[in-house]
């Protein structure tokens, strides 16, 4: 053999290998279907339409519903978190299809794909609609690493990888609008705690005092520091709950300790609570103590509205900063 047709041998033999090679790296490559591919169509033009949005797993179900008052979780007769669910709502329809996988039910498991009813499955339904008509519905599964999720159509075999990736809870309490009341501490006047049966008041000495003072204190006893109430008077700054209940299905909640919040214009808020296992609870009321006037610090009366009625669980370290005991701010005796 020629040492020319050696080379021209060795030049095919590279060519074959170097397309061996490329094609295989081209199987390994997710299928690009394009970024216009949607996952629907046109449910980006009909987001003004929807007025529920059920999200099932296993078990455990969450149904937005919009009224005139805005969205309400249905499970709980509670305003929804707007911002939360508005951005989903706009991600949701916003789906495009990356890349198509599996349509084989026995491998739906690994993409967590199967029928959301299952007991155990880990896979999530979420399901738009319009009155009575489904605008949309997509089995949502497992996070692809950052490239998207694996999804599939309800009815539908094939399974698909779709971005964004999208993980919405079915549990009720993780869309609800949380915020409760925003206090600022400089807008308290006075605070008047019931704590393990003992009571002590805070007032503030003059409109322009930096912090409360504690009103009759013990003979002989300083407290810590100057600002030793601060903490129970930033407790009402943006409180929030994790949780809630209507107060008429919570005959368990025996509220034991109380606070009175004073504010400058007159109107007061009222929290009666109880803590014991790990678990905070409260509730919020409020009314006039005279003369009330406008005051864009106090919580307005729509937002009063709103929560009267229901019991609040609140983070274990927000309740113990409201209710104190008096001791936490004073010096040792002697």
């Amino acid at each position: 053999m020629t040492s020319r047709k050696l080379t021209l041998l060795l030049l095919a033999a590279l060519v074959v290998i170097g397309g061996a090679l490329w094609l295989s790296q081209q199987r390994s490559l997710p299928r690009d279907l394009g970024t216009e591919t949607k996952l629907f169509d046109s449910l980006q033009g009909e987001l003004n339409a929807i007025d529920s949005m059920t999200v099932s797993q296993s078990g455990e179900r969450t149904t937005l519903q919009r009224s005139a008052n805005g969205w309400q979780v249905a499970e709980r007769g509670f305003a929804a978190d707007q911002g939360k669910l508005r951005k989903f709502l706009i991600d949701f329809a916003g789906l495009r299809i990356a890349e198509k996988k599996t349509s084989l039910p026995a491998k739906y498991t690994e993409l967590g794909i199967d029928d959301p009813s299952k007991p155990g499955a880990s896979s999530t339904l979420v399901e738009l609609r319009s009155g009575e008509k489904s605008l949309a519905a997509v089995i949502l599964g497992k996070n692809a690493g950052g490239r998207g999720v694996f999804a599939r159509k309800p009815g539908d075999a094939q399974g698909l990888l779709v971005e964004p990736s999208l993980s919405p809870s079915a549990k009720p309490a993780d869309w609800l609008a949380h915020e409760l009341v925003d206090i600022a501490a400089k807008d308290i006047v006075g605070l008047t705690v019931t704590q393990a049966g003992r009571t002590y008041r805070l007032r503030r000495p003059s409109t322009d005092s930096p912090h409360l003072a504690i009103v009759d204190l013990p003979k002989g006893r300083t407290t810590i520091s100057d600002d030793a109430t601060d903490q129970s008077a930033r407790a009402l700054e943006k409180l929030e709950m994790t949780d809630l209940a209507h107060r008429s299905d919570s005959s368990d909640f025996s509220p034991v300790d109380h606070a009175r919040a004073e504010l400058s214009d007159g109107t007061f808020v009222d929290i009666a609570g109880h803590s014991d296992n790990n678990r905070a609870r409260i509730t919020i009321d409020a009314g006039v103590v005279s003369g009330a006037t406008d005051n864009p610090a106090a919580p307005s009366a729509e937002t009063m509205r709103r929560l009267a009625g229901f019991v609040f669980d609140v983070p274990t370290w927000r309740y113990t900063s409201l209710f104190r005991p008096l001791e936490d701010m004073l010096k040792p005796a002697g």
